[in-house]
């Protein structure tokens, strides 16, 4: 199931933030959840895991016109990426199983401002290697941040 998060916890990075929660897909199925209103240039932050962790995932932002942002073609989970928007608008997660058998997926699409320039740019590697590491770390303790704001 995949949930729109509340502004309950860390508002910069949680608002409008999608969180997936232990959601099962059989193979060649897809989920999919849709951030509304991002500004260009805005860093985003993807983390997912899989049980089992060797189904392989295919994970797609897309932004405003269906343009294809990023595409991961995920083969072992944990897996954490980061991304930034090209236009303002609406953009869409989609989450598939790209594998043969089901597979269940925890993580999340986070909007991250840290070490964020008005260019789109990360400061230095220092923050990015940080910002990396926080949200593995965030993707480890989703089904206690979901219990304890459900």
């Amino acid at each position: 199931m995949l949930h729109k998060f509340p502004s309950l916890a860390s508002p910069e990075v949680l608002e409008g933030s999608i969180i997936i929660d232990e959601t099962s897909l059989e193979p060649n199925l897809s989920i999919a959840a849709e951030m509304v209103d991002l500004p260009a240039r805005q860093q985003l932050l993807l983390s997912l895991a899989g049980n089992p962790p060797d189904v392989p995932l295919q994970a797609r932002i897309t932004g405003p016109n269906g343009e294809t942002l990023v595409l991961y073609n995920v083969t072992n989970t944990l897996f954490s990426s980061t991304t930034v928007t090209v236009s303002t608008g609406n953009h869409t997660l989609e989450i598939k199983n790209a594998g043969s058998r089901p597979v269940t997926v925890s993580g999340a699409l986070l909007i991250s401002p840290i070490g964020q320039q008005d260019d789109g740019s990360i400061e230095n590697d220092d923050v990015l290697h940080e910002t990396r590491l926080k949200l593995q770390l965030f993707a480890g303790t989703l089904d206690w941040i979901i219990t304890m704001f459900s």
